[in-house]
């Protein structure tokens, strides 16, 4: 009987490429759960490049407002341990981030209740030896890796390895499987590796590439305004409610307020740092899964300044950086930085600043979940998360138990001289474990192929297009599916000498 690999497959299409290259370099059985808008259905039905064994689209199972069924949510909370308002609240949509709509309860339980049977029925009927998805991003598709791993199935997930364009295969967010071979890579320069894998670099090229006007844009604009207004397009309950006057609205609005809030920022940041002690905390993007599904206690970034700055030593000061990506989404309120810049000890430090002269000039990095709390060990400086992360086990990296703690553990790490001799040996494993991969740029690529550049999704797909976006990266495609079968050998391996 052959192996039975499950593929989540969305808009992006990264993943599809992906399966293509897999199904031609490994015999089984795929079949795929496949997020995709309306209008892209019917490619998939005619598509012949990936014989699936079965598809299941997610917006055919998951439409209907009913009553929901309280007894089945608890049950299946129960079963499984899994947590569902927290998952609930780590939604965009359902929750803070979302200015078209206001989900009422019932709607929201009714659309986890059908995302619960769905996933439960699947997994039911065909029993996958293996489940190939990308890093989760919406509730909905971290509630089907929860719901994986609550039933033993094997998952092989695209993650970061916190170095730039860099990513490795995981079944966990927040650390590396264990690794089951001696470490043969050697990295001799640590800082001319955080260089070649920088990701402030890589961030800052997001940022550029997203804001840059060009043809992609203006021909989404154009056809934007020529062509109706399409209700399939709001099955999925991220675009509940979204009207052409709602989007132009907010798409004008947000382009004043982000030239209002840029010039605030210019004037009352700093650009350049004091010859005085501080301590460093980088804000994280929002919204953004580092936050909301990996610290979900810890997503008040304004409450979690304060924190910090009222357990600090008396002559220290706190330095808040803002994340450069926030400028993709017109920077945040300027009422919020003014609540930053009120606190006396704070200084808040220019998103243009590089981190590099941070970290050289800080006593210690206070991080969320992010990746400045690795580079800082690179640059010789402690750090403490507040979440667990894929770092955690190098030994000047601090968790924070409590923040009732926090106090302690700050004088506590700056009286204390830290061995950094592990951190080489961290980065020599990451990078062993891990290959190039830039996620980012290939669903960025496929947008400017298929999406008029990202900025319309709810489009039927061309086969020529897909066709051309699969050759011109399929290099990087290749090398994907070739390490999720090198893992999947790997976990058969493992498996293997267990049973002996």
């Amino acid at each position: 009987m052959k192996e039975r690999i499950l593929f989540w497959i969305d808009i992006e299409f990264v993943y599809f490429g992906i399966a293509k290259s897999f199904n031609e370099n490994y015999d089984c059985d795929i079949y795929a759960i496949i997020d995709v808008n309306e209008k892209a259905k019917h490619f998939f039905e005619e598509q012949k490049l990936i014989p699936f064994k079965k598809k299941w689209y997610y917006l055919d199972h998951v439409k209907n407002e009913f009553e929901p069924n309280l007894d089945y949510l608890k049950s299946f909370e129960k079963k499984y341990n899994i947590k569902l308002w927290n998952l609930i609240y780590s939604e965009r949509s359902f929750y803070k981030f979302n200015e078209y709509y206001k989900f009422s309860l019932n709607e929201i339980l009714s659309i986890v209740e059908q995302e619960c049977r769905f996933y439960e029925n699947i997994l039911d009927e065909i029993k996958p030896d293996f489940v190939i998805i990308k890093m989760t991003d919406w509730h909905h598709n971290q509630l089907f890796y929860d719901l994986c791993k609550a039933k033993g199935i094997k998952i092989l997930m695209t993650i970061p390895t916190r170095f730039g364009f860099r990513c490795l295969i995981s079944e966990n967010i927040d650390k590396m499987d264990e690794l089951k071979e001696d470490v043969t890579c050697e990295i001799k320069h640590l800082g001319q590796y955080l260089d070649s894998f920088n990701s402030f670099k890589q961030a800052t090229q997001f940022t550029k590439d997203y804001q840059k006007f060009n043809l992609h844009k203006l021909k989404s604009i154009i056809h934007f305004f020529l062509n109706p207004f399409d209700t399939k397009y709001m099955k999925r309950y991220s675009n509940r409610n979204k009207t052409k006057s709602k989007i132009l609205r907010k798409y004008l609005s947000l382009i004043i307020k982000k030239k209002y809030r840029e010039f605030f920022i210019n004037k009352n940041f700093w650009h350049n740092i004091s010859d005085e002690k501080f301590i460093f905390f980088p804000m994280h993007f929002e919204p953004e899964r580092t936050l909301s599904t990996d610290a979900p206690f810890f997503t008040n970034q304004l409450e979690d300044i304060t924190h910090i700055a009222k357990s600090i030593p008396i002559d220290f000061k706190l330095y808040v950086k803002e994340h450069p990506v926030m400028k993709t989404l017109g920077w945040r309120d300027i009422s919020y930085y003014k609540k930053i810049l009120a606190l006396p000890n704070v200084k808040l430090i220019h998103p243009s600043i590089k981190p590099e002269i941070l970290y050289e000039n800080c006593s210690l990095v206070i991080t969320t979940t992010g990746t400045a709390g690795l580079e800082a060990t690179i640059h010789k400086k402690p750090t403490i998360v507040l979440s667990d992360v894929i770092y955690s086990e190098i030994s000047s990296v601090y968790r924070l138990e409590s923040i009732e703690k926090l106090p302690h553990l700050i004088n506590k790490i700056l009286d204390v001289k830290h061995d950094f001799k592990d951190v080489k040996r961290f980065v020599e494993i990451n990078h062993q474990e891990s290959f190039e991969f830039d996620s980012n740029k290939l669903a960025t690529d496929f947008s400017s192929t298929c999406y008029y550049g990202g900025f319309l999704t709810d489009l039927e797909l061309e086969s020529k297009k897909v066709i051309d976006f699969l050759n011109n990266n399929e290099k990087i495609l290749s090398r994907s599916a070739l390490h999720h079968i090198k893992k999947i050998n790997e976990f058969k391996k493992i498996r293997k000498q267990m049973n002996r």
